[in-house]
């Protein structure tokens, strides 16, 4: 309409109407640009009469109008296209627009039409004899032929500009000679827009497709590493596409999306948990708990690939997967019979019972107290190491160091027969610490000696006396009874000063420890009850200062011991005296004009255990003329084979001294200025055998 509407301004200028392009149904209205298409789809050849436009489309030039054509004014808009796939079927893509196409198979079967028997459709033409004289047959379609122009003038009135360049009148020279929706060609055509301008879609999950700014064409580009293509455009992705992947929730496999966004449960086979992205087999199952050991609990974790250990609490142990508390002390017995002990097992939840064993020679195995077996031994037999592995390992029939009974010796020499020596039983015990005399099988009477420990100095003045003897006591033919215990006692002198303990067998008899002074005057001698006892030697008196007594012997079998020296400043006192009946000598004593700390009074001697023997020497003073070393005491010998006091006085070698503190002598000894000898038993057995009979 706009074309006929051009020609008659052209008459109202006075310019002839020249033919003018002409709205086909389905072309371009207002003379904007058709693109000429075949039905099939393919571009139109416009040939001599128009200009080929951009996917087939040709410029609106003026058509032949020597063919009346019903131009309806109520005509729909047709819809734009550029292929066939743009249009709905049964509608064909023809001149740019969408328009309906009858099928045929030959022209009688298209009014005012031919048929293109190769297609079987009706078009316009099949060749130039089917068009006007001023038009062309381009691909089954009539078109005018271009127009020659200088200037957009001369095309103006065919809704047309002037392409200088050709010299035609053309479509377009650019996107605003079009409609909206439209853009102008290269080949000066304006073509439906085949996208949104600058609008991006995407080709697959890895592919990205931008439009153009003209809605001309569109580019396909791959998306950056890290991206997918979701909602029209690359985005990045939150996981690897494909990837696998553990559910810390349900420690079950999960695989990453195409699209890179969220993920998709791949579950594990039965039995298998997923652990690093990957399914493995389950070694326990989850939840399920063992025992590691007594102590320690083992847990099996969610996903049942490992176990995961924890102490049980104090006073517990682990037993079926489970802490327990303890029902008892590992390690504790007690008697689960009379004959057999329990043992609490090592993870305290039980014990273990053992039958009491029944070593060689032994019988009757009893349970007692603590869960501690016992046994007794076969007639004939005894346990004399106290060792229960070995049982009753003695046949005291026949063994002469334990004949009859263990412990009970025959003297050299004498056989053992039927649990008896050949010449009696016969022994001896010498105890030097406290503890218990079992008698012997086949002893019924023993002789004991018991000796009291001397007293041991204590300084607390400058002149203090000697410290006293041990007393001694003996007595014979003492009852006994084969089997029993008897105590013994034997006194110690004190290492920190005091007086010497007492001596006992039994408790009845008993020989005194010597008394210590710390005073001027010497310590009493000690004494004894329950038999024949005798005094040890008195320690000698001080006088002046640092002139100390020297100490007493201890006692004799037949008589008291020796007296300690007087210590004195003015003379050389001599006045110690030997023992009596055996006994110890008494120390010589220390004086001096200078009162040296050397001034070191002699120690008492000792007595022995054998019986009667010689007395004890007297210990003298160091009386040397020169003053120099007067009144060093010299130690008090030995009576009945007992030790003298050990050191001498003083520290200067000149005057024979040793710079040693002496110590009363064994057994009994008085200290002087030192400690005093230990006491000691002597329990004796056999034919003739007595105190104070000095046979062994």
């Amino acid at each position: 309409m706009r074309a006929l509407w051009s020609c008659c301004l052209g008459i109202a200028f006075g310019a002839a109407c020249a033919p003018a392009a002409i709205n086909l149904p389905g072309f371009d209205s207002g003379g904007a640009t058709s693109d000429a298409m075949s039905i099939d789809g393919t571009p139109i050849d416009a040939g001599d009469g128009g200009v080929i436009a951009d996917g087939g489309a040709v410029v609106d030039a003026p058509v032949d109008t020597s063919t009346p054509l019903d131009v309806a004014a109520d005509v729909p808009a047709p819809t734009p296209c550029n292929v066939a796939g743009d249009c709905v079927s049964p509608q064909v893509c023809l001149g740019q627009v969408c328009r309906t196409a009858a099928r045929c198979t030959g022209s009688t079967m298209c009014p005012g039409q031919v048929c293109a028997t190769a297609l079987g459709y009706c078009v316009d033409c099949n060749s130039d004899r089917d068009c006007s004289a001023a038009q062309t047959c381009s691909n089954h379609a009539c078109v005018a032929r271009p127009l020659p122009c200088t200037s957009d003038r001369e095309c103006s009135p065919m809704g047309q500009v002037c392409d200088a360049p050709s010299g035609r009148c053309v479509a377009c020279n650019a996107d605003g000679d079009c409609a909206a929706g439209r853009y102008c060609t290269a080949a000066h055509a304006c073509a439906a827009q085949t996208c949104t301008p600058n609008q991006t879609s995407c080709v697959d999950l890895m592919r990205q497709q931008t439009c153009d700014a003209r809605g001309a064409m569109s580019a396909t580009a791959a998306c950056p590493g890290g991206q997918t293509c979701r909602g029209g455009r690359c985005q990045p992705t939150t996981c690897t596409p494909g990837m696998t992947q553990c559910d810390p929730a349900t420690h079950d496999r999960v695989t990453c999306n195409p699209d890179g966004v969220g993920t998709s449960p791949t579950p594990c086979p039965t039995g298998q948990s997923c652990r690093g992205g990957s399914c493995q087999v389950r070694v326990c199952v989850p939840g399920s708990t063992t025992c590691q050991d007594a102590r320690t609990v083992r847990t099996c974790d969610a996903d049942g690939l490992g176990t995961t250990a924890a102490a049980c609490p104090a006073a517990s142990s682990c037993a079926g997967g489970s802490c327990m508390g303890c029902t008892c002390t590992p390690g504790a017995a007690t008697c689960a019979d009379p004959s057999s002990h329990s043992t609490c097992n090592s993870d305290c939840l039980g014990a273990t019972v053992t039958a009491c064993p029944t070593p060689a020679h032994a019988m009757s195995p009893t349970c007692s107290g603590p869960g501690v077996c016992a046994f007794r031994c076969e007639a004939g037999y005894g346990d004399c190491n106290g060792l229960a592995d070995d049982g009753c390992e003695v046949a005291l029939a026949t063994t002469a160091a334990h004949c009859g009974s263990c412990g009970n010796p025959c003297v050299a020499g004498s056989a053992c027969a039927a649990g008896v020596c050949a010449s009696g039983p016969s022994g001896e015990r010498i105890f030097t610490t406290s503890g218990s005399f079992v008698v012997p099988a086949g002893v019924t009477a023993v002789s004991v000696v018991v000796v009291g420990a001397g007293g041991s100095f204590a300084f607390r003045v400058s002149t203090q006396g000697g410290q006293g003897g041990g007393g001694l006591c003996y007595r014979n033919d003492i009852p006994v009874s084969p089997g029993t215990s008897v105590p013994v006692v034997v006194g110690i002198s004190p290492a920190s000063g005091g007086s010497g303990g007492d001596s006992s067998f039994n408790g009845t008899l008993v020989a005194r420890g010597g008394r210590a002074t710390t005073v001027a005057t010497g310590g009493a001698g000690g004494g004894g009850t329950g038999g024949t006892c005798f005094n040890g030697g008195v320690g000698g008196n001080a006088s002046g200062y640092r002139n100390w007594g020297g100490g007493g012997g201890a006692a004799g079998y037949a008589g008291d011991g020796g007296r300690g020296g007087t210590g004195s400043s003015t003379m050389c006192l001599n006045d110690a005296t030997a023992g009596r009946g055996g006994g110890g000598g008494g120390g010589g004593a220390a004086g001096s004009t200078v009162g040296s700390s050397d001034d070191i009074s002699g120690s008492g001697g000792g007595v022995g255990l054998n019986g009667l023997g010689p007395n004890g020497a007297a210990g003298a003073p160091n009386c040397n003329t020169s003053r120099t070393c007067y009144g060093y005491g010299y130690p008090g010998g030995g009576g009945s084979g007992g030790s003298a006091g050990t050191g001498r006085g003083g520290t200067r070698p000149e005057c024979g001294g040793t710079g040693i503190s002496g110590l009363g002598g064994n057994y009994g000894g008085g200290g002087g200025i030192g400690r005093g000898g230990d006491g000691a038993v002597r329990i004796i057995w056999g034919p003739g055998r007595s105190f104070p009979n000095s046979a062994m």
